[in-house]
């Protein structure tokens, strides 16, 4: 009976979740007033995102509203990788000119 209603109390818990998840990234819809403002978007996201993770974003590829038509971010930049792009990631040197241990 107790592990009957753990299971039960679990599931309802994880379904609340999903749906507060699901409410709080679902709904947005991006809509930008012109194609010239949705690709500099594009590009500063894009560029930020390869520099600091090596990829493009999750959203790269996801349809939004610019101006009166429908498109991507992969359409208005034209292309799909971070090295098609020409961004790639930044690495940073440790502090200290690079040099690690005591220098001895």
């Amino acid at each position: 009976m107790n592990i009957t209603l753990t299971v039960v109390v679990s599931a309802i818990v994880i379904l609340i979740t999903a749906l507060v998840v699901i409410t709080m990234f679902g709904g947005t819809v991006t809509t930008f007033s012109t194609i010239s403002e949705a690709t500099n978007n594009c590009r500063t996201t894009g560029k930020i995102a390869c520099e600091t993770t090596g990829q493009l974003p999750f959203t790269w590829e996801t349809k939004f509203k610019a101006g009166d038509s429908v498109t991507d971010c992969k359409t208005l930049a034209q292309c799909d990788s971070c090295t098609a792009c020409g961004w790639t990631l930044e690495t940073q040197q440790p502090a200290g000119g690079g040099q690690t241990g005591s220098g001895r």
